[in-house]
């Protein structure tokens, strides 16, 4: 999926980003200064693979599903492997969104996804940081797991990252890649979710600190690519539709937030 040109732009002070509406509702650019921070393939246009670029919301599940398989009330449901014989992230990233305003856009949730719902995605941008709300309304009753996919850049105008997430807890993979027990993080590089979390995570380019924040309290790192890393705050655990998964009623609704706060002339030598 390659970038649309259907696009919000929102611009404060020496920071600018791009939403790209039509594909997959994603940040396409988040430029802080003279440094883009976000990777949207080698040319800026977007990649073929739209798994791989720029901040994409996870809906209506985020992280991997065990073969794409759930049960829910008594129901065996079989969604699209689109990920080594797994789902993965949802179907957000993968659909045309619409603009609500200048400032909003939505996705009503539709085949192959069996219950019907929608969800709003918002963005406040300052000078000092942007912050990406996202509300699901359940129409049906089902599971729920959201999230958001950033593909941060290595290297900018500013230096080379250095990633800092002071997490306590990671779970372990098991042979097929899903969580297990929770325990503390070996070296990387990871391609794991952490929690318990003593302070936000934050990452560091030169005299560039951003520094993540969302009322959701699990993080998915990976950084197994020359090119770009991501760290993904979500719901819950890869797979937690099979194990302890939210549940909305129907009328209810969910809201999740993620804030990137932009820190000029910092500079942090900690890494996970």
């Amino acid at each position: 999926m390659l970038a649309s040109g259907d696009c919000l732009v929102l611009a404060a002070g020496d920071v600018r980003v791009v939403v790209d509406v039509a594909a997959g509702g994603r940040l396409s650019s988040l430029i802080v200064g003279d440094s883009e921070l976000i990777w949207s393939g080698p040319d800026g246009g977007g990649d073929s693979d739209p798994m791989v670029w720029g901040l994409y919301p996870m809906v209506p599940f985020a992280g991997r599903i065990l073969r794409g398989e759930f049960t829910f009330g008594g129901v065996d449901y079989a969604l699209p492997q689109n990920h080594e014989g797994n789902a993965i992230h949802g179907f957000g990233f993968l659909s045309p969104w619409t603009r609500v305003d200048d400032t909003s856009i939505s996705f009503e949730f539709v085949d192959p996804w069996p219950f019907a719902g929608r969800v709003t995605q918002r963005y406040e941008l300052s000078a000092e940081r942007l912050t990406l709300e996202m509300t699901v309304e359940a129409d049906d009753e089902q599971p729920m797991g959201i999230g958001w996919h950033p593909w941060f850049r290595h290297s900018t105008a500013a230096g080379t990252a250095e990633l800092r997430v002071p997490a306590l807890s990671m779970y372990e993979r098991d042979a097929q890649g899903m969580p297990g027990d929770l325990i503390a993080a070996p070296p990387g590089p990871w391609d794991d979710c952490f929690t318990n979390l003593t302070d936000v995570p934050s990452i560091t380019w030169g005299d560039l600190m951003v520094r993540l924040d969302s009322n959701l309290d699990h993080w998915t790192v990976f950084n197994e690519r020359d090119y770009g890393f991501c760290i993904e705050p979500q719901s819950g655990p890869p797979n937690e539709i099979n194990h302890n998964p939210r549940v909305l009623s129907a009328g209810e609704t969910m809201t999740a937030s993620f804030t990137l706060t932009f820190v000029r002339g910092i500079y942090s030598e900690t890494i996970l």
